[in-house]
């Protein structure tokens, strides 16, 4: 298989926006990233695939804020770190208290500059964080593709996980439409609920799936009646249809047509 290439369709994607800064991920090295930059006046836009902030950390649910100091008595990581570390325990869920830190105290004896969290509060905590700066946020997104002119990268192309899941929808569509296909079937192949699907096949296609199946059986249809003289029924039955009465009027709504009107139409 080495050495194979595929031929990919030409597509226009269209322009979600013009940053300065774009960050993909947002753990805590990302949510970093993105407020550094939006603080200094960029417009800036984090991507995060899942629906959260904080990558293990919050999500993860890793939620220890590893030392600050050097075990004897000196802080040697502060700005962001020191920041977040504060902002983590700020709303009182917190483990550890590192007490003789916080205060201000110069001895802290064995006590270390760490904490534990609640990891829910802070990723809530982060977003505010961001949006207060300024930063725009787009979840359950991830980059795909970069866009270059020259050696700079120009652009990023990507795509949310709502229209993958759509597009695994359509090929599986696409590769079924002459079978019996069921929402719970094809909603069971693409792992979501049959109800939600629906939906959002609709709303991100403007036409229902089943608009799109029948669609689909009413194109072969057609090619049948114009190129071979096979019957009616028989047609009806090899694109899908479970009943030539249901054929009958499905293909009408489509084409305006019968069946038969539609060949004559065609062969004159």
């Amino acid at each position: 298989m080495a050495g194979l290439t595929v031929r990919e369709k030409e597509r226009l994607t269209p322009i979600a926006g013009t940053y300065d800064v774009i960050v993909a991920g947002g753990g805590i090295a990302g949510v970093a990233a993105a407020l550094s930059a939006s603080r200094h006046g960029r417009k800036t836009l984090l991507i995060e695939r899942m629906y959260g902030l904080g990558g293990l950390a919050c999500l993860g649910l890793i939620t220890i804020y590893l030392p600050l100091c050097d075990g004897m008595g000196r802080q040697v990581c502060k700005g962001l770190n020191d920041e977040f570390l504060r902002l983590s325990i700020s709303r009182g869920w917190e483990d550890k208290y590192p007490d003789t830190w916080m205060d201000g105290k110069k001895d802290h004896g064995s006590q270390r500059f760490e904490v534990g969290y609640n990891a829910n509060v802070f990723s809530i905590l982060l977003e505010q964080t961001l949006c207060n700066a300024g930063c725009h946020l787009l979840y359950g997104t991830a980059v795909v593709d970069v866009l270059k002119q020259g050696n700079l990268v120009s652009g990023d192309r990507i795509q949310d996980y709502k229209r993958v899941s759509i597009e695994k929808t359509l090929n599986y569509i696409d590769d079924h439409y002459l079978e019996h296909l069921t929402l719970a079937g094809i909603s069971r192949n693409v792992n979501m609920s049959p109800s939600y699907l629906e939906q959002l096949f609709k709303t991100l296609n403007g036409f229902t799936m089943w608009d799109y199946i029948l669609t689909k059986r009413v194109s072969d249809a057609e090619k049948y009646l114009v190129s071979t003289d096979l019957r009616v029924l028989d047609i009806s039955m090899k694109c899908g249809f479970a009943s030539l009465t249901y054929f009958n009027r499905v293909f009408k709504r489509i084409t305006g047509f019968t069946p038969k009107d539609y060949r004559t139409k065609i062969r004159m």
